[in-house]
């Protein structure tokens, strides 16, 4: 008899714990289950954040430049730039082609998002050099080198 009793306690021990763990998990599992929708929606508002960072960031650098010629330089390079990110972002998705027919939109915004966040970067360190150094990236540590 003992040894039934200790063999219902240990199976009821076992079926509580089994209940805690999965009550533990669920509310995770629920959180990682996403519909492909709910995926793209993400991926799309993290690029958009990302852009609209860029954006204030280049009009940032715009107002700091000294004149109108490093303005119109700065205008056609990052005009450049865009057409180029939107291209490769194309691209990288393109690779994803006959994968899933929902992958193209998301890898595109990745991609677009992690291209953009680097070009604010730049963006951001151009801001930190004095004018006469920003046409020329290596300009200022080649002329402390020569003195």
């Amino acid at each position: 008899m003992n040894r039934r009793y200790n063999s219902f306690q240990s199976h009821s021990l076992f079926v509580r714990r089994v209940a805690l763990l999965v009550s533990l998990l669920v509310p995770i599992a629920q959180m990682h289950a996403q519909t492909q929708a709910a995926m793209n929606a993400q991926v799309r508002a993290e690029f958009e954040q990302a852009d609209a960072e860029l954006n204030k960031t280049y009009e940032a650098l715009l107002a700091k430049l000294p004149d109108a010629e490093s303005k119109q330089k700065l205008k056609e390079s990052q005009r450049a730039w865009l057409a180029f990110r939107d291209a490769e972002a194309a691209f990288a998705a393109d690779q994803a082609r006959g994968g899933s027919d929902g992958a193209y939109a998301p890898l595109r915004n990745d991609y677009g998002t992690h291209s953009t966040a680097d070009q604010t970067a730049k963006h951001k360190a151009y801001r930190l050099r004095p004018h006469h150094a920003l046409s020329a990236p290596g300009r200022m540590n080649n002329e402390k080198k020569n003195e």
